[in-house]
């Protein structure tokens, strides 16, 4: 299953918290056994996501990023915070890579050098981290076809030896 969360899911998030907070409010303001009942299952719900999440043997956490300075520099800020909470980073996907062939113009070309750039620093910036290329694709990936097309393509791209999708 994949989870992907920026940046909608951030926002959405973000939209839910106001309603999420009236509706633990007006519970909460009961002070009956029914909110205790309530907090006591909700604790039980986070704390079996949690479980999950730190368990790598069932978890792959993924760091989408585009070889650029700014989603680099956030990734690495996000994986300190995971590691806070216990859960280990899997991989890095480097998205949207321009193949040097179609580099021709000016403007892509120095798009690519940039991107070369930064895929020379991605081990400094993510030590032990399987880093894995994902070149730029002229459609959506959207679907499970779509999908095992692209990993196919990631394998043919990788960075670092360690296969993320391999059991």
């Amino acid at each position: 299953m994949v989870f992907d969360t920026a940046p909608t899911g951030h926002t959405l998030r973000l939209l839910a918290l106001p309603l999420s907070y009236r509706q633990q409010i007006a519970v909460k303001a009961q002070g009956s056994e029914e909110s205790r009942k309530v907090d006591q299952e909700e604790t039980g719900r986070m704390q079996q996501s949690l479980m999950v999440l730190q368990d790598a043997r069932r978890t792959t956490f993924s760091w989408v990023v585009c070889p650029e300075s700014t989603p680099i520099h956030e990734a690495q800020r996000g994986a300190e915070e995971l590691l806070t909470i216990g859960i280990q980073m899997g991989t890095v996907m480097v998205n949207q890579l321009l193949p040097e062939a179609a580099c021709v113009h000016p403007l892509f070309r120095k798009r690519y050098e940039m991107q070369q750039r930064h895929l020379r620093t991605l081990a400094e910036h993510f030590p032990g981290v399987a880093i894995w290329a994902v070149p730029l694709q002229d459609h959506d990936v959207r679907g499970l076809p779509a999908v095992m097309e692209l990993i196919a393509q990631i394998g043919e791209h990788s960075i670092s030896p360690r296969n993320p999708f391999s059991a």
